[in-house]
Order: structure tokens, then sequence, then C-alpha cells
């Protein structure tokens, strides 16, 4: 019997228009399969209302109240006011249940009318019928539910509990809270509020009994609307002695009295009711938040790879809009997300309409998505996605069967997702960008491996822990100079500043044999205990081959090279500036290994500077390469200054980078002042620059003079 009862339903269901989509949650289904069922149910109750309304009607006595029920009628629209209650059916899964406040209006016009005022009831659900209809967001099985079961209970219900009244004395119309009928209104009121639940009641228990309905995996859907229905019907009965109440009132002070306090009720109704909203909007809000936060982590975290994109936004929105369709994509014509069946998809023509401007949105009315047999017409909102710049790179459109102002509450969610997805495009894009051109300044297959391997020895020092740095930092600080070596004629200092307790940076003032004097700035490509431990092994080796090879840096650092590649199996890489400085002639011989080129400023001509430009690869990347030198002249007065990344990547609160421009034009502006004052004047400038913006990289300076 059950087997029959379920064939039935889903053969009505399948040939009406809320046959449900690809992809329908089984509550969706139960919501479905409940209204065909209870609009089989309530028809010959509502059709049996109607012919004995019919016949108890006085239509001779209705001109004479027409205005007075008229304007209940009216009342009783408005009444419809939404009290919404909202009942949590399953982990995550919210349903929300409108109240109305109709029957105060409705049922004190039963009984200062007789059931001539029972017309009331079915005039409203006819009015609200065609309004439902008029909207297109309800599906026709659920406006023809709603429709036969307030007839239903206008009729019906309405007139047994009159029948009632009449028995127990009541008379028309009702003689007030103190008179002798009080007893046979509040008789015939709690039966009004009785049989509309109990009518609804075996509909709710053959649903609870079978759950088989919806077939298995769909208990718990069936469970939480049973609760629901049932704690409804409960809450929104309260409103029914109220009835009786206004009833008495009209008897006792008239009918503008009696006018007044509908007002006043219908007034409470709709703050009640806007508070109920702005409470979901703001529980709403909260969840979206929630999933955002974690949805911008996760982007954060992941790989620089615009493959996991589509992943993490799969794992993610489903559960933010769970009623809405959506699709999400990058111009041409990449796909980043679509939510909804299998075969829906939004033509392209809506995105046409897409704003090219950041910061705008598009509302769309009535539309229709490319989905077979659908004929309800949805709302959308629409909003760019710009990445590097406020030109639309995509867009994100969201359809949803909601009112265009309910559809506003999404837009801050979007707003946020789209700037999400354009940062993370547009970090890609500039990893993308730089990765490419640092390739076209070395050789473009070797350098990307270089660039790679630094990126993922960055990322995994994040992870070291706090007792690693401070042992790397102590490390590195017992193998730099303790003091600078006094030489006639020259000027030298030095700074080293970590962002964190060990440091990817080094430098080193060696003394060779010959009387020369070996200068040397690097910077390792991580930090932590395996940068201190490269930088220490990088450092002995430097400082053994460069005694060995004292008049050739590009020697000494090629064997320092093939060493380190020898003895060691790490993905570590060292950019090195090195050079040999003949201190009594003022000849400089350097090799630059990838290192940041140092800026050499001529006292004959100080408008210019004069970079010392890269002559080599990193140390530790490929055994073989080309090694040469280059040979410059230092001259009285000229300023030459070493330093290390951390110098022209620092940046300001607006993520500017300080630039080798700034740099220049404060050697400039200090070029005929100490080494010491020109590295402080520096050091302050760039500190100055960063403000309160932390420091991510280290920072190393060496200012050499000749005087």
């Amino acid at each position: 019997m059950k087997g029959m009862i379920r064939r039935f339903l889903l053969n009505i269901l399948k040939r009406s228009s809320a046959r449900q989509e690809p992809g329908t949650s089984g509550l969706q289904l139960i919501g479905a399969l409940l209204d065909i069922a209870s609009l089989l149910y309530f028809a010959p109750f509502a059709l049996a209302g109607l012919i004995w309304l019919s016949l108890t009607t006085d239509f001779a006595a209705v001109p004479s109240t027409w205005l007075l029920l008229a304007s209940l009628a009216a009342v009783v629209v408005l009444g419809q006011t939404s009290l919404d209650i909202r009942l949590e059916v399953r982990p995550g899964v919210f349903v929300v249940s409108p109240g109305t406040l109709e029957s105060i209006p409705f049922w004190s016009a039963a009984l200062i009318a007789g059931p001539s005022a029972l017309w009331i009831g079915p005039a409203a659900a006819l009015i609200h019928f065609y309004l439902d209809l008029r909207a297109g967001t309800l599906s026709a099985t659920f406006r023809w539910r709603r429709l036969v079961s307030s007839v239903a209970n206008s009729t019906l219900a309405a007139l047994l509990a009159l029948q009632l009244y009449q028995a127990l004395g009541g008379r028309y119309p009702f003689a007030g809270i103190d008179s002798p009928m009080l007893a046979a209104g509040a008789a015939a009121t709690f039966l009004w509020f009785l049989l509309p639940r109990l009518l609804r009641l075996p509909l709710i228990l053959g649903v609870s009994r079978s759950p088989e309905l919806v077939g298995s995996g769909s208990m718990t859907d069936a469970a939480g609307m049973n609760r629901f229905l049932l704690l409804g019907s409960l809450i929104f009965g309260i409103a029914d002695p109220f009835g009786l109440f206004a009833a008495g009132l009209y008897a006792s002070q008239g009918a503008a009295d009696y006018l007044i306090f509908l007002a006043a009720v219908l007034l409470a109704g709709w703050l009640t009711h806007r508070l109920s909203r702005s409470a979901l909007i703001s529980d709403r809000r909260g969840r979206e938040t929630a999933v955002l936060e974690g949805l911008a982590q996760s982007i954060i975290t992941a790989p620089l790879d615009e493959d996991i994109i589509p992943d993490l936004l799969a794992e993610s929105l489903p559960a933010l809009f769970p009623d809405c369709r959506m699709e999400i994509k990058l111009f041409p014509d990449q796909l980043l997300f679509r939510h909804g069946p299998d075969h829906f998809q939004l033509e392209e023509s809506l995105w046409r309409q897409l704003p090219q401007a950041s910061g705008e949105h598009r509302l769309l009315m009535d539309v229709q998505p490319a989905v077979t047999g659908r004929k309800r017409l949805w709302r959308g909102l629409m909003l760019p996605i710009p990445i590097n710049g406020d030109e639309a790179a995509g867009g994100i459109c969201l359809l949803a069967l909601e009112k265009p102002l309910d559809l506003l509450a999404y837009l801050p969610s979007l707003e946020r997702l789209a700037a999400q997805i354009g940062a993370a495009y547009s970090r890609i894009q500039q990893f993308d960008d730089a990765l490419e051109e640092q390739a076209e300044a070395y050789q473009k297959e070797i350098y990307a491996q270089a660039y790679q391997a630094e990126y993922y020895a960055q990322a995994l020092a994040l992870e070291k822990v706090t007792q690693e740095m401070v042992t790397a930092g102590r490390i590195q600080e017992s193998f730099l100079p303790k003091q600078m070596p006094d030489i006639p004629g020259w000027q030298i200092a030095v700074t080293l500043e970590s962002a964190r307790d060990g440091s990817g940076d080094f430098y080193d003032i060696i003394e060779l044999s010959n009387g020369h004097l070996g200068l040397l700035v690097a910077d390792v490509a991580d930090k932590g205990m395996g940068a201190a431990l490269f930088m220490a092994l990088s450092r002995t080796l430097i400082r053994t081959y460069a005694l060995e090879y004292v008049d050739d840096p590009a020697k000494a650092l090629q064997a320092a090279n093939q060493r380190i590649l020898a003895d060691t199996s790490s993905d570590l890489f060292v950019t090195v500036f090195y050079a040999i400085l003949d201190t009594g002639s003022g000849l400089m011989r350097y090799c630059n290994a990838g290192h940041n080129p140092p800026l050499l400023l001529r006292s004959d001509d100080g408008s210019q500077p004069y970079p010392l430009t890269r002559t080599a690869l990193p140390l530790g990347i490929i055994p073989d390469g080309e090694w040469e030198q280059g040979q410059v002249q230092l001259s009285s007065g000229d300023v030459l200054a070493l330093y290390t990344d951390g110098i022209t990547e620092s940046q300001d609160e607006d993520e500017e980078f300080f630039g080798e421009g700034r740099l220049f034009r404060i050697l400039a502006a200090n070029a005929s002042r100490s080494a010491e004052v020109i590295e402080d004047k520096l050091i302050a400038a760039v500190r100055d620059f960063t403000g309160d913006h932390p420091q991510y990289d280290d920072i190393t300076v060496m200012i050499l003079i000749r005087e």
C-alpha cells in the first residue's frame, strides 16, 4: 500500500511543474511531495466547506455589513505579514516558515457578523494566490496547496467552531468579554484553534511514518520537516485567542477602536517580521563570513597554481549558497565554478550584461535559465572579478527565487568572494610575471628552477621552530667580522639587520696575502637553521678559494660553486658579490654571481649611478656556466654601495617598493659624507619608508669610500 502511494505521488510530481531537477536535496523533494499530498488531502474539505458556507450565508444581510467586511478583508490580506521562524532540521540545513496574523481580524469578524464574514477567508486566499502567481517565486503545487488548505481552514473548520458557539448560546455580534457569551466564545475559539491542527495531523503522521516516499537517506529530512510543521502549528496558533478579544473590543468600544487595535496588531507584526528577517540575515552573514574566511585561508596557503582555485571554490561555495544557481568564470571561456543541476548553465547573452568596472553590480529580472522544462522566473545578481586593475577579467552570476531587495543581501558576500578570486589570480599572475622577468635576466630555463626552489625554500622556512631561528642567528653572528680593518685612504661601514633571529644575508672582509682586500656580500635563498649551515659552508669555501685565487674573483667563486655542489645535495643556492680591491691603486676586480648590482657613484659625475651588473649565476645551481669578472677603477671621492634585496624590496603600507631609485637618491644626497653617515642615512630612510609595515626580508648594506 505504501509503495502504491509513493508511486502515485511521484507520478503526479513528474507530471506537474514542481518536478525536481537533478541534484535536488531530499528535503526539497519532501517539500514537493508534501505539497501534492496536502493538495489532494485538503481539496475535499475545502469543497465541503464552500458548499456548507453557501448554504448558511445570509446573503440578504451582507449589504448592511459590506463596508465592515471589506475593511476586514483588507486587514486579513495585510495580516499575511510574515513572522518567520527557523528550525535546523539537520546540521547546517535550516527551514524558514512564514506565520501570519490574519486569524485575528478573520475570527473577530466571524464572531461579529456570523458565517457571512467567513467569505473573507476564501477571498483573501484567492488574492494571495494571484499575488504569488504574479511573483513567480513559488511552485504551482505550493500555490494550489496553500489556496485549498486556507479555504478549508477558513470555511469548514470555522463553520464547525461557529456551530459550537451557537450551540452554547452565542449570538452575533459577540457581546463582549464581560458578557455571558464569553464561555461560548472561548470554547469556539479553542475549537477554531484545534480543528486546523487536527485536519493536518494525519498528513504529518503519514509523512513521519513513510520515509520511503523519498527513498533511503532522507529520514533525517523527513523527521526535521515534521518537527518544523508541528512547531509552526503551535506557535502560530497563539494569535487565535486575540480574535475573541478583538470581537469583545468591537462590542464595548465600537468599530473605530476595533480597527485601530487591528492596525496596531499589524504594525507589531510588521516590526516583528523586520526584526526576524534582520536576525536571519545576520545569522546568514555570520555563516558566509566563516566560509569566506576559510576560503581565503585556503587560497593563501595553497601553491601558486591556477588549477587549484576551482577545487577550492567547489569545496566552499555549495554550502554558502545552497538554494541558488551560480556560475563563476574568467573571460573568455574559463569556467571556475558552476552550482546547480548538471545541465544548468546561463545563456551567453546574460554575461554581456556584466558590469565592467570594479565595485559595480547589476540586478537581473525575470531570468529564464537554460533548464529543460522549467518555467519559473529567477532573479539574478552579477558583479565583475577585477584582476590587476579595475577592468573586469571575469564575473560572478547568482540566480535565486528571491525578490530584488532580498537578493541584494548576498551582495557583500559576493563582493568579498570576487575580491578573493581576483586577488588569488593577481597573485598567480604576478608570480608568473616575476618568473618570466628573472628568466629573461639570466637563462630562462635555469632561473625558473632556481626561482621555484627559492620560493618553496622560503615557504618551508615558515614552518621552522623558533629555536632553529635563534641558533641560526648565533651561527651567523659568529662568522661575521668582529671589526672593520683600518686601511689608510679608505672608509668601510657595514650593517646587517635580520628580519628574524636567523638571517639569509652575510658579508665578509678578507685580508689577502698580496695586500689586497676581499669584499663579500651574499644572500642565501632561505632562513633559519638550514640557511645558517649553508651560509657557513658557503662562507668557508669562498674564503678558502679567495685565499687561493688572490687576483681572480671569478675563479674563486667558480671553485666554491663546484665544491658546494659536490659536497651537498641541498636545493639551496646563494647569490654573491665578491670583489678584490687593490687598496693602493684603487683597481677593483669583481664577480657578480646573480646578486643585486652594487651602485658606484663617481665623484666627478654623481648624476648617474654605475651598476656593477651580474657576470655569473648564483652558487649552488649548476656546476658549469660562464664565470666572468669585471673591473672598475675607484678614484678619490668615489662611493660604492653593496646591498641585498632587503633594501630595494622593502615595502610601505601601500606595498610600494623602496627601489633602486630611492637608494641612489640617498647615496647622491650624502656622497660627500662619511661611510658611517651614509650607512645611517640609508637605514633610516628605509625605516621611514616602511613605517609600521613589518620587515619581511634581511637588510645588508656595505658602504666603501675612497678618500
